[in-house]
């Protein structure tokens, strides 16, 4: 009998990657809208954190799960904090020399991970309100985790 196959990710994918962020840190979404900038080709989804918890983040100690962001490739493969970013930047054409050399430097790579996850806060209030609000708009229209919106709007 042959062993049961890998979990997958709830959502269909759709692209190479899908890329879990914090709804709640406008900092971090105006990060993941400014890699989306980078994705002409579609190889990355965008989905909540929240609202994978108990889906394809579940193997993600809940204790660690709000402390960063986690990527989800096609295959099932989970990364987190800084070797997602290096799984994040593999996955764009245009930043693929990023992710070969932050690849090559994990541990450093993770320190500055880090270091802008434990200040985003600080890091927010550098980023204009206005570039904050169209990041929501340009990362709202990358999810997966919701449903279209319909052509009168999103369902009540």
């Amino acid at each position: 009998m042959s062993p049961a196959p890998p979990t997958t990710p709830a959502i269909p994918a759709t692209s190479d990657v899908t890329v879990y962020y914090d709804a709640d840190c406008g900092f971090c979404i105006w990060a993941v809208a400014l890699l989306l900038r980078f994705d002409r080709g579609r190889r990355l989804d965008v989905a909540t954190i929240q609202g994978a918890v108990d889906g394809p983040l579940a193997r993600v100690p809940r204790d660690r799960v709000m402390e960063s962001f986690h990527t989800v490739s096609r295959s099932g493969g989970l990364a987190s904090a800084g070797a997602a970013l290096t799984v994040t930047l593999r996955a764009l054409p245009a930043l693929r020399w990023a992710g070969a050399l932050s690849g090559r430097v994990p541990r450093l790579t993770g320190w500055a991970y880090r270091w802008i996850a434990d200040h985003r806060g600080r890091l927010a209030t550098l980023v204009p309100e206005r570039a904050k609000a169209r990041a929501r708009v340009v990362v709202a229209a990358r999810r997966v985790d919701v449903p279209p919106a319909g052509p009168t709007g999103p369902a009540a």
